[in-house]
């Protein structure tokens, strides 16, 4: 999906360790097991890097950062924020949705609607000049049509999608920096749990899209 995700909780080295081991050997849920999480976790022990993104919420607690969902773009600007309160998880089509949503108006400068999929129409800029709305009004072109001339639409093939497969299994004080590209990553470092090797928790290159 072009793009890099970063965990990053509140809890220790340590701690992390013992959460991916277990979601690896003992968690099943949705039909899915052996589960292993291929993406960077940062212990924020010192909640540091927590406190400098608004994580942690008085109101809802002191020793925790409240569920959130950073989308940075590749000129490292944050770009779409989403925050959930401690008792509810995250929906990951949504966050999908979301990254799909931004690339593609990055990649062809124009707009999504509301509840917009991979495939459906899209937004094209409004027009600047009482001339372009007129030769949007009037244009022959099939693959775009007008609602009024400040809201057109160009139609999309639709394209079957492969299939993805989504991480559910998150851990309550986790929230996500993603990373979006427009360019595949061929070559990246990714964590692996190692067995019994000394620190348990290394990293390897890897040649995949994400």
């Amino acid at each position: 999906m072009n793009c890099e995700l970063i965990g990053v909780s509140i809890d220790s080295h340590y701690s992390h360790i013992a959460w991916l081991r277990t979601i690896k050997e003992k968690i099943e849920y949705k039909g899915m097991k052996n589960v292993e999480v291929l993406f960077p976790v940062v212990a924020d022990i010192k909640m540091e890097v927590a406190k400098k993104f608004g994580m942690v919420q008085p109101n809802a607690s002191d020793t925790q950062a409240v569920r959130a969902v950073f989308m940075i773009d590749p000129k490292a600007i944050v770009r779409a924020i989403l925050y959930y309160p401690l008792s509810n998880g995250r929906n990951m089509q949504e966050i999908k949705r979301l990254l799909l949503a931004m690339q593609k108006s990055d990649k062809d400068g124009i707009a999504t609607p509301a509840n917009w999929q991979p495939g459906d129409d899209v937004i094209v800029p409004p027009a600047g000049s009482c001339g372009v709305a007129k030769e949007r009004m009037e244009t022959k072109d099939p693959n775009i049509y007008c609602l009024d001339w400040f809201m057109c639409f160009k139609r999309e093939s639709k394209k079957q999608e492969g299939k993805k497969r989504l991480l559910y299994l998150l851990g309550d004080a986790l929230f996500f920096l993603i990373l979006y590209r427009r360019t595949t990553i061929t070559a990246c470092k990714l964590p692996r749990l190692c067995g019994n090797s000394n620190p348990p928790l290394t990293f390897l290159d890897c040649e995949q899209d994400i």
